[in-house]
């Protein structure tokens, strides 16, 4: 995904399998289950451009609709694949690998997209104007870069032959109707008591291990292992986090580990986790960091960083080999 700076998305294993087989190795596949929040949360840490590629008809343009709005309201590209009639990814590739390829280079925009595909239908004027306002204009509705969302609307308002205010107050319309609503489907939005900003893997391993020790404040391994990480004291993030927060995560806690046995190796692999992301990160912004060093030909700000980097490197291999040790 981070090579070329796009995830192909399909329904089935045997899609994912045969796009595998096609070299097309950013593929992953939802099969059978819901395009969640934390599906686009993990896509988008590598990358904002999402190709889907579901059955071309409407049954499965209706299975990727919430996994849409979720990428939109992520600021996400979300592109549409177009499969010839009746065929899904594993049917083409298994035909022509060409034809693969060439669709996923022919993808579009999921508003032009779904403008193309209302329009072979040959409706009506009044029947296409409805259509567009059903099945297109929520989408528009769902996109959080205002840039891109009025390019869309006027580009609507052109196509059904309807003022542009006219189309952009129908969007308005959706989004009051939505309400909060509209908050819980973004995945950038954060929750209470977290830094603006997406939810990392790091935070939400972050919000598990307070979870665990509000419910379980005796476990000593808990306190330890997070504040030798962060180098912060535990009470004073459980403290920045809203009561609603507090009550959730001890409710998620314990629904998840009540009755586990084995819960300080429980505890043990998430400190573990958590402290991976969290060089993960680090080195993440070192590396940013050694690049505008490098442009500005800064030689020994570039040494430094580079030897940092080094060694958030090491740790991070000596975490990955000591699970390795222990399997």
């Amino acid at each position: 995904m981070l090579k070329e700076n796009f995830c192909v998305i399909v329904e089935g294993q045997m899609d994912l399998l045969m796009a595998h087989q096609a070299g097309t190795v950013n593929t992953v596949a939802v099969s059978g289950t819901a395009l969640t929040e934390e599906h686009i949360r993990l896509i988008k840490r590598f990358t904002d451009k999402i190709l889907m590629s579901f059955d071309a008809d409407d049954a499965g343009l209706k299975a990727g609709e919430r996994g849409v709005g979720l990428a939109l309201a992520s600021d996400m590209d979300v592109r549409m694949v177009g499969m010839p009639q009746g065929l899904d990814p594993a049917d083409v590739i298994l035909k022509d690998p060409a034809i693969w390829q060439k669709a996923l280079q022919s993808s579009k925009h999921i508003v032009d997209f779904l403008l193309d595909h209302i329009q072979e239908k040959n409706l009506d004027e009044r029947s296409y104007q409805r259509e567009i306002e059903k099945n297109v204009l929520k989408y528009v509705a769902d996109i959080s870069n205002k840039i891109d969302q009025a390019h869309f609307i006027k580009k609507i308002s052109e196509q059904i032959a309807l003022p542009e205010e006219s189309v952009r107050a129908q969007v308005e319309k959706m989004l009051a109707e939505r309400g909060f609503r509209r908050k819980e489907i973004r995945p950038h939005e954060p929750s209470p008591g977290v830094a603006r900003g997406a939810k990392s893997l790091r935070r939400a391993i972050e919000e598990k291990i307070l979870g665990i020790y509000l419910w379980k404040p005796d476990l000593e391994d808990v306190p330890k292992g997070y504040e030798r990480i962060t180098e912060s004291k535990i009470d004073e993030e459980i403290n920045k986090l809203t009561p609603a927060l507090k009550n959730d995560l001890i409710f998620q806690a314990e629904m998840y580990y009540k009755g586990e046995k084995a819960l300080e190796d429980e505890v043990n692999e998430l400190l573990n986790n958590f402290e991976k992301e969290t060089l993960e990160e680090s080195l993440s912004g070192l590396m940013t960091r050694l690049r505008k060093a490098e442009e500005e030909k800064d030689e020994e700000e570039a040494k430094k960083i580079f030897s940092l980097c080094h060694e958030i490197s090491q740790k991070i291999n000596q975490i990955k080999n000591s699970r390795f040790l222990e399997k």
